[in-house]
């Protein structure tokens, strides 16, 4: 007897009888089947194992832009891979196409308030308000509060280096739909900002936080920003980059100010 036939016979389990190769592809108990064994068949040989390891996939909800990584989540994959519409929503509202939401409120005259181009968003987007033009309205379904931050200008006046400049204000206004009443800040910072006009959209706002007063009675800004080609006009420290503590919502009825969710519009000019 040959080594070889010696191996084949071990291999096997036994004297006489054939071998077959097998390819294992998952685990398991494998045995010759009652058929192989009519054939003569008792046992296997080669055996080669190729057994793959269970992906690890997980869900995954997507609500910014950016690239995700599998291994940055300890993971091989994503499934489902849920994506928020946030963007898609605020992509419609900038071409005037928005949702139009009926807010549930109620005005003094009994009428329905129904928004037109807005979107239904968190409180916080009031943090990422940037004015460089036109407006922008967040409206409080629970209190009834809506906030409107503007952007509008003084008259042109030359002045004696011969260039024309106007003064740029971030108004506001506030105003308890449920009631009508209403007050407006034709600037609600502590000055104007006074630039050559042909360099007017060099200076923008933007609202950086907001605060609820101490003692929990209403909601005010702080701090506001003035920016101007990428820099705080005057520093960060400035007295100019803050807003006017009397402006919350207390002066129109409302000391809660307001609670997520709430609507948002925008104007862009």
């Amino acid at each position: 007897m040959t080594a070889a036939e010696a191996a084949k016979i071990m291999m096997s389990g036994g004297e006489g009888g054939k071998v077959k190769p097998i390819t294992i592809t998952e685990n398991g108990t494998y045995n010759v089947s009652d058929a192989e064994k009519a054939e003569g068949y008792v046992g296997f040989a080669p055996v080669t194992v190729d057994v793959q390891a269970a992906a690890n996939i997980q869900p995954l909800t997507v609500v910014e832009p950016g690239v995700y990584n599998a291994s940055d989540y300890g993971c091989d994959g994503f499934d489902p891979v849920n994506v928020s519409d946030k963007y898609k929503k605020l992509y419609e509202q900038a071409l005037g196409i928005g949702d139009s939401i009926d807010t549930g409120i109620t005005d003094p005259d009994g009428n329905e308030i129904v928004l037109d181009n807005a979107i239904e968003t968190d409180w916080d987007i009031v943090k990422c308000i940037t004015l460089n033009e036109g407006s922008a309205a967040i409206t409080c379904p629970s209190t009834g509060l809506q906030l409107k931050l503007f952007v509008h200008y003084s008259d042109p006046q030359v002045l004696t280096d011969g260039n024309t400049y106007v003064t740029k204000y971030l108004g506001a206004t506030m105003t308890n739909l449920t009631t009508g009443q209403t007050v407006t800040y034709d600037n609600i910072l502590r000055g104007g900002y006074q630039i050559k006009v042909t360099e007017k959209l060099s200076v923008w706002f933007t609202v950086e936080n907001y605060q609820i007063k101490a003692n929990g009675q209403y909601f005010q800004f702080y701090p506001g920003r003035v920016w101007r080609n990428g820099e705080l006009w005057g520093g960060a420290e400035s007295w100019w980059n803050s807003f006017f503590e009397e402006f919350n919502s207390a002066t129109v009825g409302i000391p809660n100010g307001f609670v997520s969710p709430v609507y948002f519009q925008a104007v862009y000019a």
